[in-house]
């Protein structure tokens, strides 16, 4: 599921500090530093949250998908996918690009025990680290590395991770709709493309119970599994 035009994945992807943070210049190091690991973590947790949500959806309608696929629930992120790439690794102590953002709970990747802020150095023999990038903000490895993995469970049925710590890690996919779910930038909406369900993360729905946020995220999931971008797109209508 590729990047779509007028989102900027340098948000969508990660969702965290793509932007500048509300700080003054004259702000004392430490004040910076805490505040710019205070937006972190909130926003790694609404990314958890979504995940978990998604996952959940995701898999327990993998019946009513004609084209349900192999999954593990997990979401990685790349540090130069953030605007400040280097504060970035540095706050969440990572020496490489790739790391655990989120696992969704219950999920493949769940149950091996991989757990964010873990490092990836390889993923099937394949180091993405290593990958070019075109400085801050590029989101394209991000996505890249995420194919990557999709590619390689349709055509293995399993992957295999090896860790920054040595861990490897094997992990054996099941069937879910093939919808990820991001978090994205500055805006009000939840929105389906047609391969991604995206939350702005300003929508009002974060602040509801998680019952009443998994409606509202099921809602735009069944415009991806009913395929209602396409259909508008014959129809020459727009959402």
């Amino acid at each position: 599921m590729r990047a779509r035009s007028g989102l900027t994945l340098a948000f969508a992807l990660t969702g965290i500090l793509a932007a500048p943070l509300p700080i003054g210049a004259a702000a004392p190091a430490q004040a910076h530093s805490e505040a710019a690991q205070s937006i972190l973590s909130e926003r790694q947790g609404i990314e958890q949250r979504l995940q978990d949500i998604g996952w959940r959806l995701a898999a327990a309608n993998a019946s009513y998908c004609s084209d349900a696929r192999p999954s593990i629930g997990l979401m990685l992120h790349d540090m130069a996918s953030y605007a400040d790439p280097a504060t970035v690794r540095r706050l969440l102590g990572l020496q490489r690009d790739f790391a655990v953002l989120a696992v969704a709970a219950g999920s493949p990747a769940a149950k091996a025990g991989l757990a964010a802020q873990d490092e990836i150095a390889g993923i099937d023999g394949i180091d993405p680290n290593g990958w070019p990038a075109a400085g801050a903000k590029d989101w394209r490895r991000a996505v890249r590395v995420h194919d990557l993995i999709d590619e390689r469970l349709a055509d293995r049925g399993e992957i295999r991770l090896t860790l920054a710590s040595g861990r490897l890690v094997t992990l054996l996919p099941e069937q879910a709709c093939p919808t990820r779910f991001e978090l994205g930038g500055p805006g009000k909406r939840a929105l389906a493309d047609g391969a991604r369900v995206v939350i702005e993360r300003d929508f009002p729905g974060l602040s509801y119970s998680e019952d009443e946020l998994a409606a509202a995220i099921a809602h735009e999931l069944a415009h991806n599994l009913l395929d209602h971008r396409k259909w508008l797109d014959a129809q020459g209508r727009k959402q």
